[in-house]
């Protein structure tokens, strides 16, 4: 994917991608009677690495993790609904699942809800579930059981 690019987020991206996670989780978090709770999404984006996602040149999603000692966890994917089904979520994991081996990690971990059509990639991609609870997964890569790359045509500025 020639034309994907991740950039690191600025303060001027926030309000976007706070709208673009409330949009995407409203379905699940009304059918779980939860709340959305602006203040602790904004408080989270200081302890995770946020990046604005960008295809050819204009805004597709966001990305956000956060580095543990043996794993990096991904707290958001999300991307516009236009832009799904495009193979940028493949992408954008195999450059999280790159990132993690840079950093040493053994693992990608991930929650997600148990309707969320996108847990057919994940576990097309090798994510397994090691949780289930009040209808979230818990999902985890294992590195050393997967050899993907990330694509040359992707990359990080």
């Amino acid at each position: 994917m020639q034309d994907l690019r991740i950039v690191t987020a600025q303060a001027a991206d926030l309000d976007w991608f706070e709208n673009l996670a409330r949009e995407a989780m409203a379905p699940y978090y009304a059918a779980q009677g939860i709340p959305w709770q602006a203040q602790a999404f904004r408080a989270s984006l200081a302890g995770t690495e946020n990046y604005r996602v960008e295809l050819g040149g204009k805004p597709a999603g966001m990305l956000r993790y956060a580095r543990g000692a043996a794993r990096l966890f991904v707290h958001d994917l999300h991307l516009q609904p236009q832009m799904r089904g495009r193979g940028i979520g493949a992408a954008l994991l195999r450059l999280v699942e790159a990132r993690a081996r840079e950093l040493g990690a053994v693992t990608v971990r991930m929650r997600v809800f148990a309707g969320n059509p996108a847990l057919r990639l994940y576990e097309r991609l090798g994510y397994a579930r090691i949780t289930e609870e009040q209808g979230w997964l818990g999902l985890e890569l294992r590195l050393a059981d997967n050899h993907l790359t990330a694509s040359g045509s992707t990359r990080r500025t």
